[in-house]
């Protein structure tokens, strides 16, 4: 996949929601993981994908955490792609 050439790269960034597994079946994913909110309906919103340790990622997968990492914008993927620098489990 390739970067959006239009799109600051690399920019230090700080993101809070859920870590989810992105499913299986979704067309250019571009991590096995995002991270999610959940809109006032309820609606899980994908913040941005990450893209890290997997190990770390699947045991911290449905918690609350906060992500401190560099941002990556994908061409064609509306969200950023996040490679965590520091991951916070949330209480």
């Amino acid at each position: 996949s390739k970067l959006a050439s239009s799109r600051e790269q690399g920019r230090a960034v700080q993101y809070s929601g859920v870590i989810r597994h992105a499913g299986f079946f979704v067309w250019r994913q571009p991590s096995k993981y995002r991270l999610v909110v959940h809109d006032s309906n309820g609606v899980a919103v994908t913040v941005c994908h990450v893209l890290g340790d997997e190990k770390q990622l699947t045991s911290m997968q449905d918690k609350a955490i906060t992500v401190h990492g560099r941002e990556y914008w994908v061409q064609g993927v509306r969200q950023p792609v996040v490679i965590p620098e520091k991951i916070q489990l949330k209480n």
